[in-house]
């Protein structure tokens, strides 16, 4: 369950990358997702691979890139996530102003795909 895989990626250090594609993510997953990806643990993250989650709603995922303030993401996957151009876009601002650089966010749309 989410649940699960959360409570395990709470107490794991040191993860480099977490692919979660295609595991039928849905808005309430992201919830327990959100609090295990804002621990400090997670500095050494530099990947995050939620492509696939067609369940995920435009609303979600701005909390949970904001969840991952401390990890030092490169690569954010959202692809085919069914997100709607105007959220794509709404997930740039704040990943701009996060203290990050070289950050490649790659959607379906491609005038979201970026590199920060």
């Amino acid at each position: 369950s989410a649940l699960n895989l959360c409570e395990t990626l709470a107490e794991a250090r040191h993860l480099c990358s977490i692919s979660l594609s295609d595991c039928n993510l849905t808005p309430a997953a992201l919830r327990p997702l959100q609090a295990a990806l804002s621990g400090r643990s997670m500095r050494s993250l530099q990947s995050l691979d939620l492509s696939s989650n067609v369940g995920l709603r435009d609303v979600a995922l701005p909390l949970l890139v904001a969840a991952t303030t401390h990890a030092r993401l490169s690569v954010l996957d959202l692809r085919r996530c069914r997100l709607t151009t105007d959220s794509s876009a709404a997930l740039l601002s704040p990943l701009r102003s996060l203290p990050r650089r070289g950050l490649s966010l790659l959607t379906d749309d491609s005038s979201a795909f970026a590199a920060m």
